[in-house]
């Protein structure tokens, strides 16, 4: 039996659609699938294809976190042990942190992995002993070239002969199948000649959540919507700021689960994604935005902030408009009327963009392809 590990250290698995749908899709080619991750402050997410297991495990010595990832390893081997491994299994590394784990088992049992690159920060370069267990990759997963020459300068590795494929930040298809559920939007009482206009995701200050609020305060025949991963606590200092610059914006009280993602995004008219240029983190967030890619999914012509690299995408496929400056009300509103005056056309493209530049399975499958023959007997 070939088993495919994923090794997801850092992140969330519930928020992170790029994990889930990679393992969906090695679960086609693999007879058992293992996403090892953690126990985090987001719910537990539990794949419904019976080859594909998530395996929590808990973080403990929060103030040590060299232990930490030694115990996480130690969870990783004792599972192996326990199931059983070969040769022609296979691990996916997520970021840098498993790095050195992974090229420890395969060195010790001889089985490859591939490197799965999600967090991207400019700046400082990786330790040197991330940079030597790196080169033992035999692929890298990424969103998109300005980031894979980023990654690669960080490990000081642009010499490094690997092959190298696209891992879009989106879902494996997800229809609304569950009819006890509504469109997020139904949850408000919004005049139907208003644009629905929704910010989904994260509320903080690098996706100017307070200066889109702020600007949209006087904006004519629109409702600004903000949804969270998680609740809404309007206790909370920064939405108690966005909530005093911009009293009449849609707070949304709903939580739903990765399976039903599409009632999120179906209701809305226009889905505005802006990224701080300032923030390491965001100056190279290209092709791997999620609430980008989403938006494009569900049709939704998209309003995005200037960013080289990122921007690019939305003029290349004219699916949306582009702002130079998130506190401009004006720039605001002739972008919402822009849209409007032509919604058809933009919704159209911005379909179209999805489908060129991140349907997952067409992307996967390359590497889907290579993982076969990496792994054969």
């Amino acid at each position: 039996m070939k088993t495919c590990y994923l090794y997801f250290y850092d992140g969330h698995l519930s928020v992170s659609p790029t994990t889930i749908s990679l393992a969906q899709a090695m679960g086609k080619i693999f007879d058992k699938v293992v996403v090892f991750c953690k126990n985090t402050a987001f719910d537990r997410y539990t794949f419904k294809e019976k080859n594909v297991e998530a395996y929590y495990m808990n973080d403990h010595f929060l103030f040590n976190r060299k232990i930490g990832r030694t115990r996480f390893f130690i969870g990783i081997l004792r599972y192996m042990f326990k199931k059983g491994y070969s040769k022609n299994d296979m691990f996916i590394c997520i970021d840098d942190r498993p790095l050195k784990y992974c090229n420890l088992i395969y060195k010790w049992f001889k089985i490859p992995f591939a490197f799965l690159s999600l967090e991207l920060f400019a700046g400082k370069k990786y330790k040197k002993s991330d940079a030597k267990a790196f080169k033992n990759t035999k692929a890298i997963l990424i969103q998109d070239e300005e980031r894979l020459k980023t990654l690669l300068n960080k490990f000081d590795a642009e010499n490094l002969s690997v092959p190298v494929f696209n891992a879009p930040n989106i879902s494996i298809d997800i229809d609304k199948q569950n009819p006890n559920l509504e469109n997020m939007t139904d949850q408000f009482d919004i005049a139907q000649d208003k644009t629905k206009c929704a910010c989904i995701g994260m509320i903080y200050d690098f996706v100017y959540s307070y200066e889109i609020a702020k600007a949209f305060k006087d904006i004519n025949n629109s409702a600004l919507i903000y949804h969270d991963r998680r609740e809404i606590d309007k206790n909370d200092a920064y939405i108690k700021k966005i909530l005093d610059a911009n009293p009449n914006i849609y707070l949304s009280s709903k939580v739903y689960d990765y399976n039903d993602i599409g009632y999120v995004y179906d209701g809305i008219d226009i889905g505005i994604a802006c990224y701080r240029p300032s923030d390491n983190k965001y100056d190279q967030i290209g092709h791997s935005s999620g609430k980008l890619t989403f938006y494009l999914k569900y049709k939704k012509p998209v309003i995005v902030n200037r960013l080289d690299g990122y921007s690019d995408i939305v003029e290349k496929y004219d699916c949306g408009v582009i702002i130079n400056d998130v506190n401009n009300t004006e720039e605001w509103q002739n972008a919402v009327n822009k849209i409007n005056s032509n919604y058809q056309y933009y919704s159209n493209n911005s379909y179209k963009c999805y489908m060129e530049e991140f349907d997952f399975m067409t992307k996967i499958k390359p590497f889907l392809d290579f993982s076969k023959k990496l792994t054969e007997v």
